[in-house]
């Protein structure tokens, strides 16, 4: 008769489900599992940071794009006045609007209660927290058609600022 049979509540290699074994022949708990899990290294918030931008990639970039053969009065009416206006070549110019934008990073602390020979031993891992200041500015090229300016291309921003 199997493990299985003789014990329903049992896994595979007669050990009760939520249990395993550990190396050295000892039976560790779901519990060891999960308070071993608060230990585990953690991605850095950063790559995290850039996984969300390069999924979110090109938002701005369409927002703009929208823009094409419109007058430049309707980006304005939307965003306000631009930060500032070049003058490129006769019948061309570029409007530009700057965001600034500051985020705190929280820093991170875990603990894990580890057995050693000397006995049990509460160690931790401290992630420190960050401010990160993100300055991107959204250029809009236009062309002079009567007395108004019409958008006919943008510069990509940054990839920070998709």
């Amino acid at each position: 008769m199997s493990a299985s049979k003789a014990f329903p509540g049992k896994a595979r290699g007669g050990f009760p489900f939520g249990m395993r074994k550990k190396q050295g022949g000892e039976v560790s708990s779901r519990k060891d599992a999960q308070r071993n899990y608060s230990g585990m290294k953690r991605l850095p918030v950063g790559a995290a940071a850039l996984g969300i931008l390069l999924t979110l990639s090109a938002c701005a970039s369409q927002v703009m794009k929208s823009y094409i053969g419109a007058p430049i009065s309707s980006v304005m009416l939307d965003y306000g006045p631009p930060d500032n206006v070049y003058n490129l070549r006769p019948g061309e110019r570029a409007y530009q609007w700057r965001k600034q934008k500051t985020q705190v990073m929280p820093g991170q602390s875990s603990g894990e209660i580890r057995e050693t020979r000397h006995g049990r031993r509460f160690e931790t891992t401290e992630t420190p927290g960050y401010v990160e200041h993100t300055e991107c500015f959204y250029t809009f090229y236009t062309r002079s058609s009567g007395s108004d300016w019409y958008v006919t291309s943008f510069r990509q921003p940054s990839l920070e600022c998709e």
